[in-house]
């Protein structure tokens, strides 16, 4: 039996090297996060608080605000404290008794909501025996102003007339705001017809559109709506668009509360983690990291440190080490969120060399082609890092427009954005096709397939000429 001896080798990534690439991947908001989570769990790190100007509410460097002026507050804590022994509290200019100080959640408006509106007018138009059965119907009226229920079930569960309940919804379908209690989008725009039509801004040829060819009139088949009902073309579009502008298939959705609200963008809600700014001569790159939060090493801990690092017999081993590890792991911390700081603001003046045209006009047309290898090189980097930087990031343009990184590097975007000025150039009535919009880039030297041009219009959410046509 013969025993051989191989070497081989292995490559083994410093821890170090691993925790500064997942700060660098982090967001602002998730840097937050983790810094909150660290001054909990390390008692070596702590949070240096900066001295605010009671006035003004800015940080103060001596006992005058250099923002407005106002002095800084001198009372010492054990003046506070004797004071909060009596149930007072100082709010920067006097001292005041707690129960003195209201809720404050007392002084928020109540949200009133779909049902609640509801309940309150039809009490004033329906008299009290018939409140029983709209109250039975407004509980089944849903947040987008929908009755789903019919007034057999009610009847029904009621146990009465079918005709008194349907007199009840009548009268429940006059209310504000117009549309509500319908139980199909069909009868929804056909009641806030009705309700127009009352106030002398009807359309009668809206009305036997949404009553005759609904069907039709959600797949945008024109012409044959105007055979069915023996009108132009021109008049059903004409129709269609007053249907488009006054009426709403969701009329309940105004009353949605504050914390059901949904934007229509994602970016109304996202939180940019660098901003660039354009003072009329140069651009000024911010990095948000948790820049309200100031970190530093725990004094108690570092002297501890520094005190088993001259007397070491007087510790033990275990307590050198338990010691020194929070010291090492808070110190890396901060070194981390600092180079993440220096790498993002690094990256984002690179692009913004390449990309100071669109950043001027906002023009999408102005947008070079780039690819973060292209970045890394610049900056004499790997490109992993350079992806590690942007990624799930956001960044404010000096437009006030917040958006990805993704925007600078995108190579479709600059096509899509063609196509869209195509589109938009277009004649209304013979409305270009895909095919011609494919000639035009390959004329422009776009070499480019039908249908990636379907592709790109779709995810721009535009419609097919045949959809797009005017008559």
């Amino acid at each position: 039996m013969r025993v051989q001896q191989a070497t081989r080798q292995s490559q083994k990534i410093d821890p170090k090297i691993i925790a500064t690439s997942a700060i660098l991947q982090l967001s602002s908001l998730e840097l937050t996060q983790k810094i909150e989570s660290e001054l909990q769990e390390n008692p070596a790190l702590e949070e240096e608080k900066e001295s605010l100007c009671p006035n003004c509410n800015q940080p103060m460097k001596s006992s005058i605000c250099e923002h407005c002026g106002a002095a800084s507050d001198d009372r010492s804590s054990a003046d506070n404290l004797v004071w909060e022994q009596f149930g007072y509290y100082y709010d920067g200019t006097n001292y005041h008794h707690y129960e003195d100080q209201h809720d404050p959640l007392s002084r928020l408006e109540d949200e009133v909501s779909l049902q609640e509106h509801l309940q309150q007018l039809l009490r004033i138009i329906i008299s009290n025996e018939d409140y029983v059965i709209g109250d039975f119907l407004i509980s089944n009226i849903d947040d987008n102003g929908y009755l789903h229920c019919s007034p057999s079930e009610v009847a029904e569960r009621l146990r009465l007339p079918e005709e008194r309940v349907n007199a009840v919804l009548k009268s429940l379908q006059t209310l504000d705001p117009p549309g509500v209690g319908a139980r199909t989008p069909q009868e929804c725009l056909l009641l806030q017809l009705d309700y127009l039509a009352d106030r002398g801004m009807g359309n009668s040829l809206a009305y036997a559109i949404v009553e005759s060819c609904f069907f039709q009139l959600g797949n945008h088949r024109y012409k044959d709506i105007a055979r069915a009902l023996g009108v132009k073309v021109a008049e059903v579009q004409k129709a269609g668009d007053f249907i488009r502008d006054n009426l709403n298939p969701y009329p309940g959705r105004q009353f949605r509360s504050s914390w059901d609200f949904q934007p229509v963008s994602r970016s109304s809600l996202t939180r940019p983690d660098v901003i660039i700014r354009y003072d009329g001569k140069a651009y000024t790159v911010e990095v948000v990291d948790g820049r309200d939060i100031t970190l530093r090493i725990n004094k108690f801990y570092r002297n501890l440190y520094l005190d088993m690092q001259n007397n070491r017999e007087s510790y033990t081993q275990e307590e050198r080490k338990h010691t020194a590890g929070y010291i090492e792991r808070a110190e890396l911390l901060i070194k981390n969120i600092h180079q993440r700081r220096q790498t993002i603001h690094d990256i984002t003046s690179c692009i913004i060399d390449f990309q100071y045209k669109f950043l001027e006009t906002g023009d999408r047309l102005d947008l070079i082609p780039l690819t973060r290898t292209k970045v890394a090189a610049t900056l004499g980097t790997d490109e992993s890092t350079v992806s590690r930087a942007l990624t799930n990031k956001y960044v404010e343009l000096p437009s006030h427009q917040i958006t990805d990184y993704d925007i600078f590097f995108d190579a479709s975007l600059s096509i899509k954005e063609i196509i869209r000025k195509i589109i938009t150039e277009e004649d209304p009535c013979n409305p270009i096709s895909d095919e011609d919009i494919k000639k035009k880039l390959c004329g422009m030297g776009c070499d480019i397939a039908r249908r990636t041009v379907t592709k790109y219009r779709e995810e721009m959410e535009v419609l097919s000429s045949n959809l797009r046509r005017r008559y």
